[in-house]
């Protein structure tokens, strides 16, 4: 799985929202991975894909 980033100007110095933002968009791709990970998990261990 590839994930494109686009390249934009990154000030160098955070303020707090730009760090929240960045934060909360970590939060997500975590959290999605996650729950891809258990649905394809339980979708392989199911009993009814045998």
């Amino acid at each position: 799985m590839m994930i494109l980033v686009k390249q934009t100007q990154m000030p160098s110095t955070y303020t707090f929202s730009g760090d929240f933002t960045t934060f909360l968009g970590f939060v997500g791709v975590v959290s999605t991975a996650i729950i891809l990970f258990t649905a394809f998990r339980r979708f392989y261990r199911s009993p009814f894909n045998r």
